[in-house]
């Protein structure tokens, strides 16, 4: 939840007219160039739920020939281990049923509450996956873990036909191959994952060279998410260092993946 406690809200933009629908439990507006869709999740069968989004998801995209470039899961609990292995097996089985075309940059938190959100961005034609060499790919996770490993990319890179490039980054943590690093310690996590996405950037650069000047400062809608135990004012002062205040993160109270990670991260750069 954001720490202000106001009621946000994404607005995402295109420059052709949307068509408005509803696909099972989706709502989602599309064009030819791209579509945006959300589910909520609601009620005790937190694992049926997950599977039936996703699999919605892959339904839709399918009938319409797009592909997912990004996903957000705000999950209604994060709080034990066995709520992120349900979530990885039911992202898993609908994965099996209608397999993706690559795995996209995802981004998981618990929000804590009775409900939750799952939403997403797809295309005609697929993005292009990035993997940080800093880090193991999730799907490569050993199993203990979680089984079955995470199904997502580092980021994802999208070169539109206007010229125009996004780089989604997923929720980015202090994880070095692929174990956290720096227990209890919120400002070394911090630079951990500063790091971490500043590989990013000069992956992406191997494919587009434009990524060779881009700095943290640099990400757009920038999200913090920071578990209940650290100060939201220690956080701020210490995002700026990193995001400038040009960037303006929004910080949120949420729940990771893992007991021991303190904050995540995430972000977008246009170019």
């Amino acid at each position: 939840m954001p720490l202000n406690n106001l009621s946000l809200y994404e607005n995402w933009y295109t420059k052709k007219p949307v068509c408005r629908e509803q696909h099972e439990r989706l709502s989602y507006a599309f064009n030819e160039d791209l579509m945006l869709g959300y589910a909520y999740l609601h009620g005790p069968q937190f694992g049926e739920n997950v599977f039936a989004i996703y699999q919605d998801i892959l339904q839709l995209l399918t009938q319409h020939n797009y592909v997912l470039l990004r996903v957000w899961n705000y999950l209604p609990q994060l709080t034990e281990s066995s709520d992120y292995q349900t979530f990885c097996s039911a992202r898993a089985q609908a994965f099996t049923t209608l397999k993706p075309s690559f795995y996209c940059a995802a981004t998981v938190i618990g929000t804590g509450s009775d409900s939750g959100v799952i939403y997403f961005i797809g295309a005609p034609t697929p993005g292009i996956a990035i993997n940080n060499p800093r880090q193991t790919p999730p799907h490569l996770y050993p199993e203990y873990y979680v089984t079955p490993s995470p199904m997502f990319s580092r980021a994802t890179l999208k070169q539109w036909q206007d010229g125009t490039t996004h780089l989604y980054v997923s929720g980015t943590a202090a994880i070095v191959g692929h174990s956290t690093v720096h227990h209890d310690k919120v400002a070394v996590q911090l630079d951990e994952l500063a790091q971490n996405i500043t590989i990013l950037f000069s992956e992406a650069a191997k494919i587009d060279e434009r990524y060779r000047k881009t700095q943290l400062n640099h990400l757009q809608h920038t999200k913090l998410y920071i578990a209940r135990q650290v100060a939201d004012n220690t956080l701020k002062t210490l995002g700026q260092r990193y995001f400038g205040d040009t960037s303006q993160p929004q910080i949120f109270n949420g729940q990771m993946c893992r007991a021991d990670l303190l904050v995540e991260a995430e972000g977008m750069i246009v170019l």
